[in-house]
């Protein structure tokens, strides 16, 4: 039976968070409309269609959600499991899940962040899941080796 764990919890609270925060640019601000904190650098803008960060079509977003979730789901029930570990794949599935849930919404991620690329928080939960890997990765192998 599937386990609800904090970790579970996380990887839908990515999902959900990203799925409002879409909702609510596309609510509040015009298509094309931007509030800029650094002119032309720094801020949210709602795009008409992928931003210029997002391929055309949802189809490799697609492909690599249906070949990558149950890779992390399986290397998440794995027995050497921390905090760590379980933050670094929920942040991962969740980022995953997040832009996968924009393609079958609107057809490709809904990026509204601008920070010199456009990008949104499922990306940001993908790069975050992915340093928290490899940081953990990392640490393991020097354990291994100072032992």
């Amino acid at each position: 039976m599937w386990n609800i764990n904090r970790y579970t919890a996380l990887s839908f609270g990515i999902l959900a968070a990203d799925q409002i925060l879409d909702l609510l640019i596309e609510l509040a601000l015009p298509i094309g409309a931007s509030v800029m904190f650094i002119p032309d650098w720094l801020g949210v803008m709602r795009f008409d269609g992928p931003s210029g960060g997002a391929l055309e079509t949802n189809g490799f977003f697609t492909l690599l959600a249906i070949v990558l979730i149950p890779i992390f789901l399986r290397w998440k029930m794995r027995d050497t499991y921390d905090a760590l570990y379980g933050v670094g794949i929920s942040s991962l599935i969740g980022g995953l899940l997040g832009n996968l849930a924009d393609g079958f919404r609107v057809g490709y991620p809904v990026d509204y962040f601008v920070m010199g690329r456009a990008f949104n928080l499922a990306d940001i939960a993908l790069l975050t899941g992915a340093s928290v890997m490899m940081y953990r990765l990392r640490r393991k192998d020097d354990r291994i080796k100072n032992n």
